[in-house]
């Protein structure tokens, strides 16, 4: 077993593509995001993570909308098994200030967020009722490193 890895940039990132939400409203408290696949905006789609298929550690976030955020609260999170990390984790509910669209984090594996294989990882998003423009669309996209990998 290789030992644990403290550099994220040393390894290879794989992204976990894909979760989206189309008119983010106001008000959400813990909102798993649905993955894009043929029509996520439809809301026919109802899958909101994915399957790992070995242990490796969530190590960064990065999210965009279509448009400036103007008002309110907006965070995202990683989740494992449907759970966010603890609040005192540099992934939980990434923030995003007002007059930006884009917001991204990368943290050590010693900082991340760990996961088994079969766990489920996905993302959830928490906005307050100020939140704004409630018509903004949104892509969510996770950075993983697995265990046992080597350049």
């Amino acid at each position: 077993m290789l030992p644990a890895i403290k550099n994220p940039t040393e390894y290879p990132l794989v992204p976990l593509w894909g979760f989206s939400q189309a008119a983010v409203a106001a008000s959400q408290a813990q909102v798993a995001i649905k993955m894009i696949f043929n029509d996520a905006t439809t809301g026919s789609n109802k899958n909101i993570d994915q399957v790992m298929l070995q242990g490796g550690t969530i190590v960064g976030i990065s999210y965009n909308l279509d448009t400036n955020k103007t008002a309110g609260v907006l965070g995202i999170s990683p989740t494992v098994n449907g759970n966010e990390p603890a609040s005192t984790n540099l992934l939980y509910r990434l923030a995003l200030g007002n007059a930006a669209r884009k917001q991204y984090k990368l943290v050590t594996a010693l900082q991340g967020i760990p996961f088994a294989a079969g766990d489920l990882v996905g993302a959830k998003i928490t906005t307050d009722g100020s939140m704004a423009p409630t018509t903004a669309d949104l892509v969510v996209t996770l950075w993983v490193v697995f265990n046992g990998v080597q350049i």
